[in-house]
């Protein structure tokens, strides 16, 4: 699981409001996946002979490919 970088206020009304009209970059900064953990995911990957096919940040999402074989 990637983490936020930050978790303060999530879980409050007045910061779910708050961020609604934060632009993606500022959405980013402060709730994005960390960049060490996305490189600890491309580590794991290449490790495993799967494929890094999408980053996003924001969505914290990495999505990889590769052979059944792979995951076993």
């Amino acid at each position: 699981k990637l983490r936020r970088k930050s978790t303060a206020g999530m879980s409050s009304p007045k910061e779910k409001a708050a961020h609604k009209g934060l632009s993606r970059e500022q959405y980013l900064s402060r709730y994005g996946a960390a960049a060490d953990d996305v490189q600890k995911v491309r580590k794991f990957a290449a490790a495993h002979g799967l494929t890094v096919t999408e980053v996003d940040l924001a969505r914290r999402h990495v999505g990889l490919t590769g052979t059944i074989s792979c995951v076993r």
